[in-house]
């Protein structure tokens, strides 16, 4: 039953990556044909990296020669890049809407809110299934909040579209660099 669980979750992670990145067709004038066209675009792309990725052998991370300090350093690079992607993008698709203080602000809410959900699905919710539905929640409030703010100054399809496919994109930058510290630095089992 675990193992079904499991697979019905992964199977959900991937539904919802798939509505995020084909969000982004929203941002053009016809959602109607580019939301269809990002999700398939998506689908391709992920498709070929796995077909890729079959085909070929990896070699594991310890067995590759590289420095130790590679990981945690090229991690930091991605934390900060996270955090200074979100007003790069904006700032470029919609420029003039939001001042850089008020995305950064949102940014750091964002990467806050975000961490409390998943240290409460991941570390509080082994112990207590309540805190892991209180992590939920914690992230569905979270993607509720770029929306309801914005809709407050443009509710344009194409600037709720250029958030959501920014603050996609930050999540996967901010999710990497994140891992590639954490997997220096974590504590020793």
């Amino acid at each position: 039953m675990k193992k079904i669980l499991s697979m019905i979750a992964r199977a959900l992670g991937w539904i919802a990556m798939l509505a995020v990145i084909a969000s982004v067709g929203f941002a053009a004038e016809n959602p109607k044909v580019m939301v269809p066209t990002y999700a398939l675009l998506f689908i391709a792309a992920v498709g070929g990296m796995l077909f890729y990725l079959s085909k070929n052998k990896r070699q594991s991370y310890e067995a590759m020669k590289t420095p130790a300090y590679i990981a945690p350093l090229s991690g930091a690079v991605l934390l900060v890049l996270g955090v200074i992607f979100p007003v790069f993008s904006i700032t470029s698709f919609r420029p003039g809407i939001f001042g850089t203080g008020a995305i950064l602000m949102f940014t750091f809410l964002l990467f806050g809110l975000g961490y409390l959900g998943v240290w409460l699905i991941n570390c509080l919710g082994i112990k207590n299934k309540t805190f892991s539905m209180i992590g939920f929640v914690v992230l569905v409030i979270m993607a509720l909040i770029p929306a309801i703010s914005v809709s407050q100054i443009d509710p344009s399809f194409g600037t709720i579209g250029v958030i959501y496919f920014t603050l996609a994109v930050t999540a996967v930058i901010e999710w990497f660099g994140f891992e590639l510290v954490y997997k220096k630095f974590k504590p020793e089992a």
